[in-house]
């Protein structure tokens, strides 16, 4: 057995840094020192801590930093939210996994590698392969292969866009990777570790609007929104998006209808808020629905998790929205506050706009579908009456729910399914 500097090194994200200190001091029987690293300051401070600590950092800060942390060793790395490290490009996936996936990198320095993931391959089987390669590359035939073989010619379908660049789709051969990874793998369902947990439902509301904007009625009179429906009913994952001539437009009619939608949202919940003594929990996508609603919702002290927050900040309002009975709304960014949290306090979800990717939607929603949730969680996504955002909404709303149907109850029978 080798020797270590630190007992284990954890890897999550920001906003839930201080809650795997909080946890682990909650669970734990052996209370190890545990050092939250924040700032590259900070760095120089490990060398005189405690040998059996426990080390936490950011998803970001670790990559930014990682040269430093390898010059330590350690018997435990923890990757909260693993699929942090799916794109084998990014700068986190090459600092965790080495350059090219080789295991060069941050994990090739511990002893034991936990991945933790609900989502581990959300989209293709493509987003397995950097750990696969770098961590067990003997486990799936194909996997000590390159990226662009283990999907084009392995498990996905490549696509070309106009541009030339290619990227993958779809899933195939999964059978492979169920079994190769079976060994090492303990999947656990919500059913199984949360049985009093009660039921989520997921619904769509139409919001009505007097007068929608003009600058949303010229996008949806422009040419590249003709086969929008067609496009949307046979898209597979998220992937509608990816195509060059919709997207810049596409991302503009999105900000806009979203923007739309805060001032019917606002009416909903304050007649709803007004009539119940409840929580609310609404999540955006957009900085400016984000302040609408803050404005609009005032009488009911709300609170708010965004991504240019510092991490006690998020801190302070999670906690005031949990604890605080006058803090009724909690207004978050989907990106900002999607994973590792809880904000049981309101079993009533919000999305003013569903995200593009399904996974995202779902595990933004478990943040109230959580241990400790005592009443069913009602999640509706808003959508705009007589617009295309009413379609675009009911799509994403139908691959959601296949998704989170997919995790909560199939045996092994999909590779969305492993976690």
């Amino acid at each position: 057995m080798s020797l270590w500097h630190f007992f284990a090194l954890i890897v999550a994200p920001v906003i839930a840094l201080d809650n795997w200190a909080a946890e682990y001091h909650l669970v734990s029987r052996t209370q190890r020192p545990v050092f939250i690293l924040r700032k590259k300051s900070q760095l120089k401070k490990l060398a005189s801590l405690d040998p059996a600590s426990i080390i936490i950092v950011g998803w970001d800060f670790m990559a930014r930093n990682v040269d430093a942390l390898m010059e330590f060793s350690w018997k435990v790395l923890i990757l909260d939210e693993a699929h942090f490290a799916k794109n084998p490009r990014s700068k986190r996936t090459q600092a965790v996994y080495g350059r090219h996936c080789t295991n060069t990198g941050l994990a090739s320095k511990a002893e034991r590698k936990f991945l933790l993931s609900g989502t581990p391959a959300s989209n293709n089987p493509g987003e397995l392969w950097p750990a696969l390669r770098a961590l067990a590359p003997w486990a799936v035939p194909g996997a000590n292969l390159d990226y662009d073989t283990f999907c084009g010619e392995l498990y996905s379908y490549p696509r070309q866009l106009a541009n030339g660049a290619v990227y993958y789709q779809g899933a195939r051969n999964t059978s492979a990777i169920r079994e190769g990874i079976a060994p090492f793998t303990l999947r656990r369902e919500t059913a199984d570790v949360l049985k009093e947990l009660p039921p989520i439902r997921w619904s769509t509301y139409t919001l009505s609007c007097s007068q929608i904007p003009q600058e949303i009625l010229a996008l949806e009179k422009d040419e590249a929104f003709a086969n929008m429906g067609q496009m949307l009913s046979d898209a597979q994952d998220s992937a509608f998006t990816d195509t060059p001539v919709l997207q810049g437009n596409l991302m503009e009619y999105r900000r806009l209808t979203e923007v739309a939608k805060a001032p019917g949202t606002a009416e909903l919940v304050t007649e709803e808020l007004e009539a119940e003594d409840k929580k609310v929990l609404i999540f955006v996508r957009y900085i400016a629905t984000g302040d609408l609603l803050m404005q609009k919702l005032a009488a009911f002290a709300p609170l708010r998790i965004s991504g240019g927050q510092s991490a006690a900040e998020r801190t302070n309002a999670i906690n005031l929205f949990q604890n605080d009975s006058k803090h009724r709304v909690m207004i978050a960014s989907i990106q900002a506050a999607q994973t590792a949290i809880t904000l049981h306090a309101a079993s009533d979800v919000i999305f003013v706009s569903a995200d593009w990717d399904p996974a995202v939607n779902d595990q933004a929603a478990k943040r109230a579908h959580r241990i400790g949730q005592t009443r069913p969680v009602f999640v509706r996504v808003m959508s705009l009456s007589g617009s295309i955002d009413l379609l675009i909404q009911n799509v994403l709303l139908r691959k959601t729910r296949q998704l989170a149907n997919l995790i909560e109850t199939t045996k092994h029978d999909d590779l969305k399914a492993v976690a």
